[in-house]
């Protein structure tokens, strides 16, 4: 399995980290596991990791991630920050993520710098 769930009790967010090259499939996979970990009618915190990974994602694949957290019923008021790499994804996927998750009105935001998308996720 190319990624893993902690939970940090401590920050209090639930963080995904990926490894290796990632397909559509693990990215529904991790994301369908971390929902069901977390509660749906609270602004959950999350942090993926993907600084370690190389996706294979089409802008369609990247898209239906936020209409997984949609289908969920997620709370929008939630945070989540992505860290990421030079190798993880092209740039224009990367901002076409989150554009795409703004404009579904999910508070999404792409960090190379772990320390910082970690101080970003508590704020309100």
């Amino acid at each position: 399995m190319p990624w893993r769930i902690e939970e940090n009790e401590e920050l209090g967010f639930m963080e995904i980290v990926y490894t290796g090259t990632i397909t559509n499939k693990d990215v529904r996979d991790a994301t369908a596991k971390v929902l069901s970990l977390t509660n749906p009618d609270r602004p959950n915190l999350y942090l993926a990791d993907i600084s370690g990974a190389r996706f294979k994602l089409s802008f369609m694949d990247i898209l239906n991630i936020t209409s997984q957290w949609e289908e969920a019923g997620r709370n929008k008021r939630g945070r989540v920050a992505v860290i990421v790499s030079e190798e993880t994804m092209k740039p224009e996927d990367l901002r076409f993520l989150e554009t795409a998750a703004r404009n579904r009105g999910w508070n999404l935001r792409v960090f190379e710098d772990r320390q910082a998308a970690i101080e970003w996720l508590p704020r309100n």
